[in-house]
């Protein structure tokens, strides 16, 4: 057979094999096609004109207007003549190389089951149709020789276990196939293994994965408990994932997205990013965009739209996409429900501002005094006591306008303070006004200090006392008068001799509840908390010696409750002259002590954990860079960050998460040295300083320890858990700042975070 005549062509075909079906009938094929000979054509359509019988095969790829594309030649033959049908596959194809793509990416075996039935259309056996590379390596065998074997022929012990029974029902069926940590003594790998595994119907065939999950069944049923809800909490995440081209415009977004600002993704797919930003974030963004274009990551929080119009806070973490020439191809953003978080950091802000407010408008002097004497922040109330304006006192110092009579007691107890032995005291002493007019002030001092003890500041309150005072010194002249003044004030006052009580104000019922009946010939120590019966011995010997101590220690009241109270004591002189035994005035300071605690807390400590807070952590990081200038001794930071730690609280509440961060910070309590500090810089975010440390290996074993430390097996209420952290480990350089060390290591944190996070990378 040397040719065959065409007698129909239609119009498709014709665009096909671009000839004009009219030209073409009459014609023959190979002088139509003259390639049909050599590609095989021709051959194959006398073949099946020969035999009768119909045939498919694949065509060469069609070039039409810059266009490939892919056809199936099937044909079928009536009597003497042949028809020839050509079917584009092109995105059959296409699907089919997207789906071996998908299979050959997984990280877990899969292989495609094709039923195997008898006569009687029973399912008797099952062939491998299929297998990714994974399903080749975790049995040991190549493609070609595991592709065509039967399941039975290379796992006979899948019949005798009821395996075969519950693929066969999964294919008869339709019902996926479900199985955890089941137990299967493999006949390949010689091992008893435990596995999950997944299959549903693909036509009379299942699509079969499976996960060797062995060693996590060898940790026992807490971690297997831990691992399935960890597992839960992967797969239900709610933070939202975004895909954008280089313009900002939005080309997919997960689903979580409906969860977090209530926009399904059909909603924001095709409209730019920027347009769902709150305007005043919008240009601080924009500037920062340029980074981006560098190929550099960028994190930022910013107000994102929601669905019914209301803004959210959210945390976003966006990295640019590279080819393979750097080119910025699109960004891949991360977004983190952050709402709750900003506006409680707000409520501090706040809270700050509200504390600054108060002490601006308080009635009572008050300062923030540097250690050297000078006024660092002054109120109004202060500047009207010393008849002075606020910048006139700024330049001043405390030395400047006291009394000189009054300058070195206070200076004493300035220095006691400075060699840390005192926190606090309080004194009576003498101001100078402008106009030389004396002011007497009632001074009580506290302080601030750094991490390695020395004092950033003191904190003065300063009462206006001067009338006061010169009521005293009347007193002192006429003691009639002082008993009338003693028996009128809001403080208590009493007259002991020799230890023992002779006379107390009636005021003593309102300031302990005790009637001065009940004190009058009893020791004052009697009286005083156990742990401050010393400071009370301690005042009476500085009596003795001419001191007019004030002095801070707990009384009992008449209830048996302990009270803060401030003594001011000094010797009872008679009106001869001697003297004669102890005066006192006793003032309950319950409300100034727990305030002062509160403040220096809140100054320096994470009030959740325990551990220090960011701005503490930072000033004595700073402390720290000025000290190794002079010992050259390496310091590493470290920066943790717990892993999968908003699923946690998003699964078992906030409860929870709050009990596993102060687990974490004691385990690292419990391991790091006392030079160590431990710092709570963020809502899961652990900052560690290591001094001394042997080069950054050894920084890396310390954070190592840590994260075998953190990551034993605890348990809250029922529910079993074993923290996670991604650990990023830098070396702090000589004189390098402290915010460039701590970029580092957080980009070393994210580093190990992506990588899957539990383990310690450096930068």
């Amino acid at each position: 057979m040397v040719d065959l005549r065409v007698i129909f062509v239609n119009a498709a075909a014709g665009r096909v094999f671009g000839r004009d079906p009219h030209e073409a009938v009459g014609r023959g094929l190979l002088e139509l096609l003259p390639a049909a000979e050599q590609l095989g054509v021709f051959e194959f359509c006398v073949n099946s004109l020969v035999t009768g019988k119909p045939g498919v095969m694949r065509l060469p790829p069609v070039n039409r207007d810059g266009v490939v594309t892919l056809f199936d030649l099937s044909t079928a033959v009536f009597g003497d003549e042949l028809v020839a049908v050509a079917h584009d596959i092109t995105s059959t194809l296409v699907v089919e190389e997207r789906r071996r793509a998908v299979l050959e990416s997984m990280l877990d075996p899969h292989v495609l089951l094709q039923a195997v039935r008898d006569h009687d259309g029973a399912i008797v056996d099952f062939e491998y149709a299929d297998a990714n590379p994974a399903a080749c390596d975790y049995l040991g065998m190549v493609s070609e020789d595991l592709v065509g074997a039967r399941l039975l022929d290379l796992l006979p012990g899948q019949a005798g276990s009821g395996m075969l029974a519950l693929y066969a029902d999964a294919v008869e069926s339709g019902d996926p196939l479900v199985l955890d940590d089941y137990a299967y003594p493999h006949e390949i790998l010689l091992d008893e293994r435990r596995y999950d595994i997944r299959a549903v119907r693909v036509g009379d065939a299942l699509s079969f994965t499976w996960r060797d999950v062995t060693d996590r069944h060898r940790q026992g049923e807490a971690l297997a408990a831990s691992e399935a809800r960890y597992r839960l909490l992967a797969e239900n995440a709610s933070d939202v994932v975004v895909q954008s081209s280089p313009d900002g415009t939005i080309e997919w977004v997960s689903g979580s997205v409906t969860a977090l600002l209530g926009w399904q993704p059909s909603d924001v797919i095709g409209r730019r990013a920027f347009g769902y930003l709150h305007p005043d974030d919008v240009p601080a963004i924009v500037v920062a965009r340029g980074r981006l274009a560098q190929g550099e990551a960028l994190r930022f929080e910013a107000r994102v739209r929601r669905s019914d119009g209301d803004y959210r806070w959210v945390a976003s973490h966006v990295r640019p996409v590279l080819d393979a020439s750097g080119v910025v191809t699109g960004w891949v953003a991360g977004w983190r429900d952050v709402h709750d978080q900003h506006l409680a950091a707000a409520a501090l802000a706040d809270s700050e501002d509200l504390f600054r407010t108060a002490m601006d408008n308080s009635a009572v002097g008050m300062c923030l005094v540097a250690p050297d004497g000078g006024f660092l922040r002054v109120n109004a109330a202060l500047c009207r006591m010393f008849g002075r304006t606020a910048d006139e006192l700024m330049a001043a110092t405390w030395q400047e306008i006291t009394h000189p009579e009054d300058v070195g007691v206070d200076q004493a107890l300035v220095n006691q303070i400075l060699a840390g032995d005192r926190e606090t005291y309080r004194l009576r002493k003498r101001y100078l006004r402008p106009d030389e007019d004396v002011v007497w002030g009632d001074l009580s001092v506290s302080c601030v200090r750094y991490s390695d003890g020395t004092v950033r500041h003191l904190i003065s309150q300063i009462i206006d006392v001067t009338e006061m005072q010169q009521a005293m010194l009347a007193v002192q002249e006429a003691e009639e008068r002082f008993r009338l003044l003693a028996e009128n004030a809001t403080d208590a006052v009493l007259h002991a001799r020799d230890g023992v009580m002779m006379w107390l104000s009636p005021s003593l019922t309102i300031v302990l509840g005790w009637t001065p009946e009940d004190w009058v010939g009893h020791r004052f120590e009697e009286f005083t908390h156990p742990d401050d019966v010393a400071v009370a011995q301690a005042c009476r010997n500085e009596i003795s010696a001419g001191g007019s101590p004030i002095t801070r220690l707990r009384l009992r009241d008449a209830t048996g409750d302990f009270h803060w109270v401030e003594v001011h004591a000094a010797a009872f002189v008679g009106r001869d002259g001697t003297t004669d035994g102890i005066a006192a005035s006793v003032r309950i300071i319950d409300a100034q002590v727990q305030a002062e605690r509160v403040l220096q807390n809140r100054v320096r400590y994470d009030e959740l954990t325990g551990l220090l807070n960011r701005a503490e952590v930072f000033e004595r990081l700073r402390v720290l860079v000025n000290q190794q200038r002079r010992t050259g001794h390496d310091i590493a930071v470290a920066f943790c960050d717990l892993d999968e730690f908003k699923q946690i609280n998003d699964t078992h509440g906030h409860q929870m998460g709050d009990h596993v961060l102060q687990t974490v910070a004691d385990d690292m309590r419990t391991l790091l040295r006392d030079e160590d500090l431990i710092a709570r810089i963020g809502g899961d975010e652990i900052l560690l300083v290591l001094t001394g440390v042997h080069g950054l290996e050894g920084a890396v074993d310390v954070a190592r320890k840590v994260l075998d430390r953190v990551g034993q097996p605890h348990r809250y209420r029922e529910i079993a858990y074993a923290p996670r952290l991604s650990i990023g480990v830098t070396l702090l350089g000589r004189g390098e700042d402290p915010d460039d060390v701590i970029a580092r290591a957080d980009r070393a944190m994210y580093a190990a975070k992506q990588a899957g996070g539990n383990q310690v990378r450096t930068a």
